[in-house]
């Protein structure tokens, strides 16, 4: 299976975050829900970023082809 450069870039990214969130929420001595509401919407807000953006470049790149 062929992974696509755009998709690689964005499971990247998301990984990054994700790893730097997950840093950030223990570092913390004590975890209160308010980190875990901050942590999914941070990751909601970066997921409806790259789609966005994942979606916008696959569409040009299609319109481009034909």
């Amino acid at each position: 299976m062929i992974i696509r450069k755009e998709l690689w870039f964005g499971f990247t990214l998301m990984a990054v975050i994700i790893m730097a969130a997950l840093y950030m929420l223990v570092s913390v001595p004590k975890i209160e829900s308010g980190h875990v509401g901050l942590l999914m919407l941070s990751l909601v807000v970066v997921a409806i970023m790259l789609g966005v953006a994942l979606g916008f470049s696959i569409h040009l790149i299609n319109t481009a082809a034909v």
